[in-house]
């Protein structure tokens, strides 16, 4: 296969791709038809199960596609260096904010999630995806530690939790215009705040019931 046969099977495949990413989002998982993902792509049905097996096999990649040109879309680190802390509300507030690619995104999160109570392999799978996220958090915490731009005695783990779940609400409800953008974006800012900087703990012998003499 020549240069140009491959660039024109990747393109067909990646507008395949986007096609069944908009056929979720829109209809659901059960409306991933070799006919309307066809239909939506622009493409004739055998061309869909030629670079598919099955449409089980084209689900899990639209998924995965989704997700991928999300973190295509993310924007580019700073050409200086960026902070831990900088890196990490980045990250965060791009899902609350970005464009079409993200809201697709979140459409089809939400039917992977819906879909992963009926489907074994769809739940390891979503699992899989959900723990790499969150690990990408917990590291950029734990390098805001190291730069000194989050405290040292965060606990990364549970704060990458914390937040992705957090986020993982906040662009649920987006999808179905529960809240805006400017105040999922506020919510994340408050939750940032008090996840990386707690109040100081009261000094010895003044707390909530001490009493001053």
């Amino acid at each position: 296969m020549n240069e140009h046969s491959v660039k024109t099977a990747l393109g067909l495949r990646t507008r395949i791709l986007e096609a069944a990413v908009r056929v979720i989002g829109r209809d659901g998982i059960g409306g991933v038809k070799s006919a309307a993902v066809a239909g939506e792509a622009g493409v004739s049905p055998g061309l869909i199960h030629y670079y598919f097996e099955t449409l089980s096999v084209l689900t899990r990649e639209a998924f995965l596609y989704a997700d991928t040109v999300t973190s295509r879309e993310m924007p580019e680190l700073a050409t200086e260096p960026m902070s831990g802390r900088d890196e990490l509300a980045l990250r965060l507030h791009a899902w609350l904010e970005g464009g079409d690619a993200y809201a697709g995104a979140w459409a089809v999160w939400g039917e992977m999630w819906y879909a992963s109570h009926h489907s074994e392999e769809i739940r390891r799978l979503l699992e899989k995806m959900w723990s790499d996220w969150v690990a990408l958090i917990e590291a950029a915490i734990e390098r805001g530690k190291s730069d000194g731009s989050i405290l040292g005695a965060i606990e990364a783990a549970s704060a990458a939790r914390r937040l992705t779940a957090l986020m993982e609400s906040l662009g649920q409800q987006l999808t179905i215009a529960l809240i805006s953008a400017a105040d999922a974006r506020r919510l994340m800012e408050e939750a940032l705040v008090i996840e990386l900087d707690p109040p100081p703990a009261a000094p010895s012998g003044l707390g909530a019931g001490a009493v001053s003499s």
